[in-house]
């Protein structure tokens, strides 16, 4: 858990210089719960260290049974105050652009690994790409970012510049609209 923290907190040395945090049109959700969660184990830890002062003003010797129970609450504490911290951190600082790659709820993944990305009409930017440690579950991820409409051409631009030339994208138009030719065919 320090080694996550530390890297969360040294994220620009790793994953390179900010590009772009595009402003989503929906609030991320997991952020209020890893804080939520993280005031909780503060509480908690706060009652650990009120039965550790007990424990150690008291003028009768601690029981093993009890030590070990206040060894173990206290190292339960800490370990879930660091993990809820750096998922915290992870929650917030997502999605962001970089110049090695770009985050998004399962963290950190690199631009080599982006397979396709693709705009809808109403600037949603889906991203498909493969994840960083791989998984028997899914060969690739597919996420949605609801991008607001007056970022969509820099985010695009971001996403030209960056992205391997191997990526499959739609690309948007001159205002900014994405150009999806799905969504413009006419049914006779």
């Amino acid at each position: 858990m320090i080694y996550w923290l530390i890297r969360e907190l040294t994220r620009q040395q790793w994953a390179g210089n900010l590009l772009k945090k595009p402003a989503t049109q929906h609030k991320n959700m997991s952020f209020y719960l890893w804080i939520l969660l993280l005031f909780f184990w503060v509480y908690y830890a706060g009652e650990f260290l009120r039965a550790l002062q007990e424990a150690v003003l008291s003028d009768d010797i601690i029981p093993e049974s009890e030590l070990s129970d206040l060894i173990t609450r206290g190292i339960t504490s800490t370990f879930w105050i660091l993990f809820s911290w750096v998922n915290t951190l992870r929650a917030k600082h997502q999605p962001a652009l970089h110049e090695k790659g770009f985050f998004v709820s399962e963290g950190f993944v690199p631009w080599k690994n982006l397979r396709w990305t693709q705009w809808n009409d109403e600037g949603h930017l889906e991203l498909i790409y493969s994840p960083t440690l791989p998984t028997p579950f899914a060969k690739e991820i597919r996420r949605v970012w609801k991008i607001k409409l007056e970022e969509i051409e820099e985010v695009q631009q971001l996403l030209e510049l960056n992205a391997p030339r191997s990526v499959g994208q739609v690309l948007v138009d001159e205002k900014g609209k994405p150009k999806n030719p799905k969504a413009h065919k006419v049914k006779k």
